[in-house]
């Protein structure tokens, strides 16, 4: 896959890159162009961060990190707007590649709070809060 279907999205911040050191080499974070496309698609109400190159804001206010099955792949929750986005990064080949983005339901939280590990306890206080409402 050459450079020209890669698109930048952002630096990855230095709280998760603590809580995936020995995993993450290198900090930029890129999106394929098809992976554009279906977000795009599926979810056109968060898919500017990506096209207006606003994702860093999404990277700056990531609050937890989430375990995924699959070996490389983790998801990470973000806090923008008083609402909670759900995203992947993929670390399997020599870039690290943003997967999956979309705005999160309750119940998704909910399946997300048996693995989740927030970077900070205030945040874990709101969304416990949350999803016990």
């Amino acid at each position: 896959m050459g450079s020209k279907n890669r698109i930048f999205l952002g630096i990855l911040s230095d709280a998760i890159l603590h809580h995936l050191r020995n995993t993450v080499s290198k900090k930029e974070l890129y999106i394929t162009k098809l992976k554009v496309k279906k977000i795009a698609n599926k979810h056109p109400e968060i898919a500017h961060f990506i096209t207006q190159h606003n994702f860093q804001i999404v990277i700056d206010n990531t609050i937890a990190k989430c375990d995924y099955d699959q070996e490389g792949i983790y998801n990470l929750l973000a806090k923008v707007d008083e609402k909670y986005i759900l995203y992947s990064i993929s670390t399997n080949n020599h870039y690290i590649e943003a997967g999956t983005l979309f705005y999160t339901s309750k119940r998704q939280l909910k399946k997300c709070a048996k693995s989740v590990k927030f970077f900070s306890k205030n945040y874990e206080e709101d969304f416990l809060r949350l999803i016990e409402s």
